[in-house]
């Protein structure tokens, strides 16, 4: 089967719940109203799972390492240096060898995406599926 995903436009605080509607497919309202995370909050791995979960889709029970050949759309969690203050994590929305970015409305090819941002790091995975 191959997936395809359609980019959003997603405000800031609402950005996992637009990173998760790419994913699925699903209207930006309908993953919001089924989300159970503050806005602007910061979010869990199992609280994304439980969001897939709660919409109707599978996703991996956890984060798993990244495969850029991955046949299913995912969360793809990478990890950046924080100014003065170590190291954080974030996610962005990953199909078919593009990255998706919904509060910023853009795409970019992953090997562009990596060239561009040199101090990032993609670590893991969590795919998603029908």
């Amino acid at each position: 089967m191959v997936y395809e995903v359609e980019l959003i436009k997603a405000p800031q605080e609402r950005e996992v719940e637009g990173l998760i509607a790419v994913l699925t497919g699903l209207p930006l309202c309908e993953v919001i109203a089924a989300s159970k995370v503050k806005p602007g909050a910061g979010w869990y791995g199992r609280e994304m799972r439980d969001l897939v979960h709660s919409l109707g889709f599978n996703c991996s029970p956890r984060f798993l390492p990244f495969d850029p050949n991955t046949p299913y759309p995912a969360l793809m969690r990478y990890v950046f240096k924080k100014e003065n203050r170590g190291t954080g994590w974030d996610v962005l929305a990953y199909n078919d060898r593009k990255v998706y970015l919904p509060v910023q409305e853009w795409v970019m090819e992953l090997e562009n995406f990596k060239t561009c941002n040199r101090n990032l790091k993609i670590t893991s995975m969590m795919q998603v599926w029908i």
